[in-house]
């Protein structure tokens, strides 16, 4: 009982308080609200050299100046024509209505934030991630860019990330005029970055090589799914690969956004719609690895289903509702914390009693769940690298789920490869024993013939020597001898099994000019199985005939097979083309890609039978040597 809890301490408390721990870590060291050198009083952000020097990167998080349902021109600041306004943390509440259920989620607002640089001038850059729907900057009094028309007659939403260059010394004024009719967040929701040139380039390049490193991660779980998918034709090996597949367009836009601007629709759309759909993937997967019934299955994977559909009429047409917007962001939340204790319950249920021994899926169904719950403790985070913690828990999830995938369906691969190689090996030995019937068929046609003509053969030589013609009768016999030795069969071993292959491959041999040299002296019976050893025998002198058979000279197989004291030692021996590939005492196939099955197959006979084995490649020649147990007198 004892053993028991420590384990299921391990895989659900340890893992939970850990995550937990990362998430306060980085909730202090990682957040662009928490890390930052300097902070702004009263709409101004004072920057000193020394703040601005080396990589520092300032993120404009806090105190904007925003101005709900207005679109002023720095002019209109200048000339003092400015009303209202309040200060603002950017992200605090994702849209225009500042949480009150009376006022629009949609429409315009101008934000505006003072930064006091030093006195000498210098380049700076500003980097301002996707803002909703379309705006227009101003620098002091000077309009540096736009994205999309927020002008209310002429509305037209374009999203992308920017980065403005400028060089500037003491007060600048930076004012945003954004407008938004699209999409569920408006106006700046994430904070820009500002800082030198040098320090600006250095965050996002650093920022898309750790995207480069997920999506690769990604891309590379979903092409060995795939694999798995057109070898074996597995459901499971699909469904994961569509579940890397939504991940890995969640993941590409951050990078997408980062080299061009796009449209609100269909983008944002669709990212909704990759990240929903998730959840069932990761159910239904869940259900199947851990053996749970199919209609459960159907009925959790159906629900979750419908609550994709219910996202995305949401998305699609319910936006710009901020009463809906409430209910959206609580169905969000409950349709993620549903699925993670579903899937929680699920994944403990079946490892306390016992129905899946692997700790692995239970233990990252945990990291899900205890990233969601960081994501409630912590709201005001921001990654300055990586991504969000739901982000992190969803790819410790799927990297489960794939490795326990992966496991089964590496045991199917592997069991598919050898049944294939019995297979393959069980045709040849129909072919071998083919072949040493129809032989036995013309031995037999043979000996009648033989039989037939033997009467003739005694009257000829009963003739001679009627006629005291002694020699000429010696003579005849002489050559009769001669006639039935070229005739007769040379047994190759005593054994019938080794001596039908050893056959088979002799006469293989002997029609494609490889020269065959056999020493075969084995007992009629054998310690190891006849099915087990046919394959064995069989298996390395296929593989011999296919190397000799490709060499352009001097192409032989010599075969070496004797009982010595209880054992049977063996050494085959043909020449090669090329010495072949080898990789961890294993050795690449040359009829296919990948390693080879044969060999392995062979290792696997000789250590069941508690043998030995060894293969040596060596200038142009391979040898391979094996002893096995013969306790049969």
């Amino acid at each position: 009982m004892k053993p028991r809890f420590i384990k299921l301490f391990l895989a659900l408390f340890l893992p939970f308080a850990s995550f937990l721990l990362l998430a306060h870590f980085l909730f202090y060291y990682n957040n662009k609200y928490e890390n930052n050198p300097v902070y702004p009083i009263g709409g101004v952000m004072f920057c000193s050299d020394s703040d601005l020097s080396g990589d520092s990167v300032i993120f404009l998080a806090h105190q904007w100046n925003f101005f709900p349902g207005k679109q002023y021109t720095p002019s209109d600041f200048n000339e003092k024509k400015v009303t209202g306004g309040t200060f603002l943390t950017l992200g605090s509440f994702g849209n225009f209505s500042l949480g009150s259920t009376s006022e629009a989620s949609n429409g315009t607002a101008t934000y505006r934030l003072t930064l006091s640089l030093p006195d000498t001038a210098r380049t700076y850059s500003l980097y301002l991630p996707e803002i909703f729907s379309a705006y227009t900057l101003y620098l002091n009094e000077e309009k540096v860019c736009s994205q999309g028309n927020p002008d209310l007659a002429h509305y037209k939403d374009l999203i992308g990330n920017k980065e403005i260059s400028f060089t500037a010394s003491g007060t600048v004024h930076i004012t945003i005029i954004a407008t938004n009719y699209s999409h569920i967040y408006s106006g700046i929701t994430y904070p820009p970055a500002f800082g030198t040139v040098t320090a600006i380039q250095k965050y996002l390049s650093t920022r898309l090589f750790i995207s480069g490193i997920t999506l690769a991660a990604i891309f590379l779980f979903s092409a060995c799914s795939l694999f798995f998918f057109c070898r074996l034709k597995h459901k499971n090996a699909l469904i994961f690969t569509i579940l890397c597949g939504l991940f890995f367009v969640i993941s590409l836009y951050p990078v997408l956004f980062s080299y061009g601007s796009y449209s609100v629709f269909p983008w944002y759309p669709l990212e909704i719609a990759c990240l929903t759909a998730m959840y069932p993937c990761m159910v239904l997967l869940q259900g199947t690895i851990l053996n749970l019934p199919k209609k459960l299955i159907r009925h959790e994977t159906l629900i979750f289903g419908s609550c994709v559909v219910l996202s995305l009429v949401f998305t699609l047409f319910l936006h710009g509702s901020t009463h809906f917007a409430k209910i959206y962001s609580e169905f969000l939340f409950l349709y993620k914390a549903g699925c993670a204790l579903l899937l929680l319950f699920q994944a403990y249920y079946s490892y306390q009693k016992e129905l899946h021994t692997s700790p692995i899926l239970l233990i990252g169904t945990v990291l899900f769940a205890a990233s969601l719950t960081a994501d409630r403790m912590y709201p005001g985070y921001e990654p300055i690298y990586g991504g969000w913690f739901q982000e992190i828990g969803t790819f410790l999830l799927v990297i489960s789920i794939g490795y326990e995938l992966w496991q089964d369906l590496s045991k199917t691969y592997r069991a598919k490869l050898l049944l294939e190689e019995e297979t393959h090996y069980l045709a040849k030995q129909i072919e071998i024993q083919k072949a040493h019937y129809q032989e036995l068929t013309e031995r037999i046609d043979e000996s009648i013939r033989l039989r037939h003509d033997h009467r003739h053969h005694m009257q000829t030589v009963t003739t001679y020597l009627q006629n005291n013609e002694r020699e000429k009768a010696l003579e005849y016999l002489a050559q009769y001898a001669e006639q039935r030795e070229q005739k007769g069969r040379i047994v190759l071993c005593r054994n019938m099994l080794a001596d039908a292959i050893l056959q088979y491959y002799q006469t293989l041999c002997k029609n494609n000019d490889v020269a065959f040299e056999c020493l075969a002296n084995l007992p009629q019976t054998l310690s190891i199985p006849d099915t087990d050893f046919s394959i064995l025998f069989g298996n390395l002198l296929e593989n011999a005939w296919e190397a000799a058979s490709q060499t352009p000279e001097n192409a032989y197989i010599r075969v070496q097979i004797q009982p010595q004291k209880n054992n049977i030692v063996a050494m085959i021996e043909n020449s090669c083309k090329k010495e072949p590939i080898q990789k961890a005492n294993r050795f690449f196939s040359t009829k296919h890609s990948g390693m080879g099955i044969g060999t392995q197959s062979a290792r696997l006979i000789v250590d069941k039978a508690k043998g030995v084995i060894s293969f040596e490649p060596k200038d142009e020649i391979f040898v391979v040597r094996f002893v096995l147990p013969n306790t049969v007198k």
